[in-house]
C-alpha cells in the first residue's frame, strides 16, 4: 500500500471534531495555509484516493515537489494531533500523560517533581488496574531512586521489585482468563467444528483451579472475564439460566465498580444489550425496563460513545414493541431511527446500517406499508457491496418479488427474476430450490384473481415448506417467516399484523 493510501485511510477514519482539532492546531500558522494544510483539505475532499488527481491539483507549485515528504509530516502531524486530544479523555491516556512529564522531568534531573508525576499516575493506574502502564511507571522510578539524592526518597528498590512481583503475578492471572475466553469464543464461532485438540485444552481449561470460583481472578477485567467465559460456555450447551445468572454477575460487578462503567461506557453498554437479547429470546420482557433504565443512566464522554449509547437504547426500544408485539408503537419509533442515522452518519458501520433497514423493513411490511418496505428494502440493496450480513442482503432479494406484486400487481417487471437470480448466484447466496421459489413468487403478477391465485398461494407455501423445514422456528433463514406470514395473510385474508401477533404467542417468530 502507497504513503497516499495510508495517509488517505488515517483520513477518511477521522471524525468531525479530530478534524476541527487539527484545524485549530494548523491556524497558529499566519502566513496561510501551509502545503500539509493544503494537502490536508485536498484529501479530506477525495472519496477515494487518486494520485494523479492530486498532482493535477498541484501541478507547478513547490508542494508537488516535495511531495513524498508532505505526505509524511502530514501523516507524522495528524497522529500527533490525535494523541493530544486524547490526553484529556480515559484514564490511560492521562497515566501516560504523567509518565511522559515524569520522564522529561528526570532528564532535566528535577527528580523530586518527576516523583510527584509518578504518584499522580501510580494512583490513577492503581484504580483502573492499568497493569501494563504500572510496570512502565515502576520502570521510570526505579531510574529516579537510583539518580535521584536520598534525602528526596520515600520509596527503595525493594519496594519497586515488590509491586513489580505483584503486578506480574496479575497479569499472568489475566492472561489465563483472555487466552481462555479467545479459545472459548472461537470455537463457539465456528460451531466447535475445530480440532479435537483445540477442544480438548479449551476443557482443560475450563476444568481448571482458575475457573472453580471468581475469587480466583484477582483483577476486576479477570473477573470479568471468568463470567463472560461461563456465559460462552453456557450459551453452548443451550443453558441460558447459568448464562443469564452470569451476566447478571457482571452487571452487579461493573455496578459494584461504576468508576470502571465511567471509564470504559462502550464496554458496559454491550453487556448490558447482550444481556436484554437474552432477556427477549426467554421472553422475560419485564425485566427488559430495568436493562433501559440502566442504559439511560449510563454516562459518556465522546461522540462515539454517545452513539453507541444512542444506537442501543433505541434499537432494545423497537426490539421490545417488536416482541410485546405492539407493532402500531414500534411504528413510532421510525422518526427517531431516522434522526440517529442523520446525526451520527459517520459513526455507521455497513452491518450496523444493514440491521437498522432490516428491522424497520421488516416492520413495514408486517404492518402492510408495502411502500415503505420498499424503500427499506431498497436502502439494504444498496448496500450490497458489503461483505457484511449477507443473511440481510438475501432478505431484502427474497421479500422483492413480493413488495413489486403488492405495489404493482400484473405490471410486475418482466426482468424481475433474471435479476435476483443473478445478484444471488454472484454473491453465492443461492441455496437448492430457492431459484423455484423466487421463480414461483416473480410469476404472481401472471395469474388471474380469484381461485387460480389462491392455488398459487397454497404451491409456494408448499414449496417454502419443502425447502425449509425449519420455518417453524424463529432461528430460521431471514425473509423465510415474513414470507410465510404474508402467505397467511393472503390466503386468510386476516392482517398481517394479527397473523404475526399470534405467530408470536406460539413461539414462531
Amino acid at each position: 500500500m502507497s504513503t497516499g493510501d495510508i495517509l488517505f485511510q488515517l483520513v477518511s477514519s477521522m471524525r468531525r471534531d479530530e478534524k476541527r482539532h487539527f484545524s485549530k492546531h494548523a491556524a497558529g500558522h499566519r502566513d496561510g495555509p501551509t502545503n500539509y494544510v493544503k494537502l490536508f483539505r485536498s484529501i479530506s475532499s477525495m472519496e477515494e484516493y487518486d494520485e494523479d488527481e492530486l498532482r493535477e491539483q498541484f501541478k507547478g507549485t513547490k508542494l508537488l515537489r516535495n511531495l513524498p515528504s508532505e505526505k509524511r509530516y502530514l501523516y507524522t502531524t495528524l497522529l500527533k494531533v490525535l494523541r493530544m486530544t486524547r490526553y484529556d479523555q480515559g484514564a490511560r491516556n492521562l497515566v501516560i500523560a504523567y509518565e511522559e512529564e515524569a520522564r522529561i522531568l528526570l532528564e532535566k534531573s528535577l527528580y523530586a517533581q518527576a516523583i510527584k508525576r509518578l504518584e499522580k499516575a501510580t494512583k490513577i493506574a492503581r484504580s483502573y488496574e492499568l497493569l501494563p502502564e504500572m510496570l512502565r511507571i515502576l520502570e521510570v522510578e526505579r531510574t529516579c531512586i537510583q539518580n535521584a539524592p536520598r534525602q528526596n526518597l520515600t520509596r527503595c528498590l525493594e519496594d519497586i521489585n515488590s509491586d513489580a512481583h505483584e503486578i506480574v503475578e496479575k497479569l499472568a492471572n489475566l492472561n489465563f482468563y483472555r487466552n481462555l475466553y479467545d479459545q472459548m469464543f472461537q470455537l463457539v464461532n465456528a460451531n466447535f467444528s475445530n480440532s479435537d485438540e483445540k477442544i480438548e485444552r479449551l476443557v482443560e481449561g475450563l476444568s481448571s483451579e482458575k475457573m472453580s470460583t471468581p475469587e480466583q481472578a484477582m483483577t476486576f477485567e479477570a473477573k470479568r472475564l471468568f463470567h463472560q467465559i461461563r456465559v460462552l460456555d453456557a450459551f453452548s450447551k443451550g443453558d441460558m439460566i447459568t448464562a443469564s445468572e452470569h451476566y447478571l454477575h457482571q452487571i452487579s460487578l461493573w455496578e459494584e465498580h461504576n468508576f470502571m462503567a465511567r471509564e470504559y461506557p462502550r464496554r458496559f453498554v454491550t453487556l448490558l444489550y447482550n444481556y436484554a437479547g437474552l432477556l427477549i429470546r426467554r421472553g422475560e420482557l419485564e425485566e427488559l425496563a430495568g436493562i433501559l433504565a440502566k442504559l439511560e443512566k449510563v454516562k459518556t464522554r465522546t461522540a462515539d460513545e454517545a452513539f453507541v449509547k444512542e444506537h442501543t437504547l433505541l434499537n432494545l426500544r423497537l426490539q421490545l414493541q417488536m416482541n410485546i408485539p405492539h407493532l402500531d408503537e414500534a411504528l413510532k419509533l421510525v422518526p427517531a431511527f431516522e434522526d440517529l442515522m442523520e446525526h451520527y452518519a459517520e459513526h455507521f458501520t455497513s452491518a450496523r446500517l444493514l440491521t437498522i433497514y432490516h428491522n424497520l423493513a421488516m416492520l413495514m411490511f408486517m404492518c402492510e406499508r408495502y411502500d415503505q418496505t420498499l424503500e427499506w428494502m431498497n436502502r439494504i440493496l444498496r448496500e450490497n457491496n458489503s461483505n457484511y450480513r449477507q443473511d440481510i442482503i438475501k432478505f431484502a432479494f427474497l421479500i422483492q418479488p413480493v413488495i413489486y406484486f403488492e405495489l404493482f400487481d400484473s405490471e410486475m417487471p418482466d426482468n424481475l427474476y433474471r435479476s435476483i437470480k443473478r445478484a444471488l448466484r454472484k454473491s453465492r447466496l443461492l441455496h437448492d430450490g430457492e431459484a423455484e421459489l423466487i421463480k414461483k413468487l416473480c410469476d404472481l403478477g401472471k395469474t388471474q384473481q380469484g381461485e387460480e391465485r389462491q392455488k398459487r398461494y397454497l404451491e409456494i407455501r408448499a414449496t417454502i415448506d419443502e425447502i425449509y423445514p425449519q420455518v417453524g422456528r424463529p432461528d430460521g433463514p431471514l425473509g423465510i417467516v415474513e414470507l410465510r406470514i404474508w402467505l397467511e395473510h393472503k390466503i386468510t385474508k386476516n392482517p398481517m399484523n394479527s397473523i404475526y401477533t399470534e405467530w408470536h404467542a406460539r413461539g414462531l417468530v
